[in-house]
């Protein structure tokens, strides 16, 4: 069943894992579209009420291909494999009542580079995630 079509000026290339937040709204990020061209944060609700509460810049994190991951504290937080000091992503987080978007970390190929997939949050509260390039080796931490 689809709840909502995208289309390249709002939104597109929906890549990413959703993620539930109450009984009917998901909160999710496109992998481009948007005003940039970099992404959007949006929410989708079952009735298909699209709203997008981001923009992604290109040099503050574009090309998102996971879902976001709600923490404890109420933050959406994400990962770009784009974008950055070195292009090569960041870790970001989203608070929702404000959108404010932070960048936390920059991914450098040294320690880490390129993240395609989510973060996760640890009992202790921190997060933790891979990349897919980048470390000693070059094939990823």
């Amino acid at each position: 069943m689809m709840i909502r079509s995208f289309a390249t000026v709002i939104t597109a290339l929906a890549l990413t894992g959703s993620t539930l937040v109450a009984q009917d709204t998901f909160w999710g990020v496109s992998s481009y579209g948007g005003q940039n061209n970099a992404g959007s944060i949006y929410t989708l609700t079952n009735a298909g009420v699209f709203t997008k509460k981001a923009d992604l810049q290109l040099n503050d994190g574009n090309n998102v291909r996971s879902e976001l991951t709600k923490g404890v504290d109420g933050f959406y937080y994400g990962v770009s494999f784009g974008g950055g000091y070195a292009g090569v992503g960041l870790l970001f987080r989203f608070d929702p009542a404000t959108s404010a978007y932070t960048i936390l970390a920059h991914m450098l190929p040294a320690t880490g580079s390129n993240p395609d997939k989510g973060v996760m949050q640890a009992s202790n509260g921190k997060l933790y995630g891979v990349c897919r390039f980048g470390g000693a080796n070059g094939f990823g931490t």
